[in-house]
Parts: structure tokens; C-alpha cells; sequence
């Protein structure tokens, strides 16, 4: 079935999902039609991306051209003797003193889902108060509007995920996490995704974005465009989009989430995605 039959079978209760997202149907049928032109290319081309779990040698030559492969973790980050499987490494997780956020946690949240190679991993900044009440991320308001954009724009119905943040503490009050801190928790983030493997990695918000990308510039510069980490295992696919607590604040961002969405979901039918 092509995108466009897709969108003239969607149930009543996924277009009301898109309603609720500001999306409305002209957005909705642009946004089809550029997939099937996308989608009528790819097939008649034939693929330079080796599919996953086989690590990727050859980027394509589309993709290449605007991604950015990662380089490795800041040199100021301090080495840090990690367990090397992922119970070990929530245990380490759970007792880091690395930063000052030890020290107002109820918990270490260190992630949840699939944990064999998922489709996705999902990376937001740092974990709200349910997620430090509960110890899972994204179980507040913000977590539940994730959930409505990945079945709205059907990444739900044909992926498995992996959540987690780049920073495993709350800070207190719920303010932005320090660069430091930042820092302090990549050597986790880095050692998650090469247990975890995913085969591509959504990360949401800007912070988030520029601590594994390590990239410099807004979240508008780092979106629809696929990045490259050079994980242990392979090359694997980066998509940047808001976070869906910006979007509670700012609804006028759905529209460009709803683009990376598809972007996302771009990757699977371009082959770099299994």
C-alpha cells in the first residue's frame, strides 16, 4: 500500500489524533504526496545502504550529503569504568555521583522498552517529576502527546522503541540540565546505545541534539536532515524534532514535528532502516 492509499484509510480515530496535533488535511495530503515521489525514486534506484543489523559501510549518496557523522565523546568528559552489559550498566547508573543531580533524585531513570536492537531508541533531555517518581521516562503529560504523534503518524504501528534520556537524574524544579551534567551522564548515553543497538536513534530537543551530536546550532538547523553516530556496532541513522514538552507550550511546532515524523519514517522504505 502506497502513503497516499494510507492517508485515504486513515480511521476516524487517527484523524482525530491529527486534529488534535494542528494538522489539518491540505498539510496532511502535501506531506503524503512529496512521500510518494520520494517513495517512486527510491524504487526505481538502487540502494547503496546496507540494511540493518549489518553495520553500514557506505552511507548513500543522498543521505551523505546532509548528514553528520559523530565524533567521539568531548575530550573533557572524565573516563569512567562502565559495567559491560545493560543491567550492570543501570546499576551504575543508579549509583553515580558524577554531578550534583545525585543528590535531589528519588531515582536514577535509565530507560525502558525494547532492549534488542529496536527500531528506535528515543533520546529526551532529562527525566520530569513522574519519570523520577516512577523511574521510567516520558510518563507525564509530555510522554502521552509523544505517544499520540508516533500512532498518528503510524511509527507506532510498525516499530519497536527504546526511551531513555541523555541526562539520568531530575534537576530540582525541573530546570534545564547544566552543560556539566551534561556531560557527566554522556558516558552512559554513549554505552546505552551500543548495548542496546537500535537501528536509528530520534532525538528530542535541542540539548539532547547538541550533547550526542555534538553539534553546534538551533534545534531549526539540527532538524529535517538525517544525521550519522558512528556507534560500535555500525553507522546508525539520527533524526532531531522537538520535544514534545515544547509542543505543549508551543503548538505552532507540530507542524514541523509532524515532517520529522515522516522524515523517520522515510528511513525504513530508503533501506536504512530493517
Amino acid at each position: 500500500m502506497t502513503v497516499h492509499e494510507q492517508f485515504n484509510t486513515l480511521t476516524p480515530i487517527q484523524m482525530a489524533w491529527l486534529q488534535e496535533l494542528g494538522i489539518d488535511r491540505r498539510l496532511l495530503q502535501t506531506s503524503f504526496n512529496a512521500s510518494d515521489e520520494s517513495a517512486s525514486r527510491a524504487d526505481s534506484a538502487e540502494s547503496k545502504v546496507t540494511k540493518y543489523p549489518t553495520p553500514v559501510r557506505n552511507v548513500d549518496e543522498q543521505v551523505a550529503r546532509r548528514s553528520a557523522v559523530m565524533p567521539a565523546a568531548p575530550a573533557d568528559v572524565k573516563p569512567v569504568q562502565l559495567s559491560p552489559d545493560l543491567a550492570g550498566l543501570q546499576a551504575d547508573a543508579a549509583a553515580c555521583t558524577r554531578c550534583e543531580l545525585h543528590a535531589g533524585r528519588h531515582q536514577a531513570v535509565f530507560g525502558s522498552g525494547h532492549i534488542e536492537a529496536p527500531d528506535w531508541m528515543v533520546i529526551g533531555e532529562a527525566p520530569g517529576d513522574q519519570d523520577d517518581q516512577l523511574g521510567l521516562p516520558f510518563q507525564g503529560p509530555a510522554g502521552q502527546l509523544l505517544q499520540a504523534v508516533f500512532d498518528a503518524s503510524g511509527l507506532s504501528s510498525e516499530s519497536s522503541f527504546y526511551y531513555t534520556n541523555a541526562v539520568k537524574c531530575r534537576p530540582r524544579g525541573g530546570r534545564v540540565p547544566r552543560k556539566e551534567e551534561m556531560d557527566a551522564c554522556l558516558p552512559f548515553l554513549h554505552a546505552q546505545i551500543n548495548q542496546v543497538r537500535p537501528r536509528a536513534i530520534l532525538v528530542l530537543g535541542w540539548l539532547a541534539a547538541q550533547a550526542l551530536l555534538q553539534q553546534k546550532g538551533s534545534i531549526e538547523q539540527l532538524r529535517e536532515r538525517t544525521h550519522v553516530y558512528a556507534a560500535s556496532y555500525g553507522q546508525v541513522p539520527v533524526i532531531v524534532t522537538y520535544h514534545p514538552a515544547a509542543l505543549l507550550l508551543r503548538g505552532r511546532h507540530k507542524a514541523q514535528v509532524w515532517r520529522d515524523m515522516h522524515l523517520a519514517r522515510s528511513l525504513k522504505s530508503n533501506g536504512q532502516e530493517s
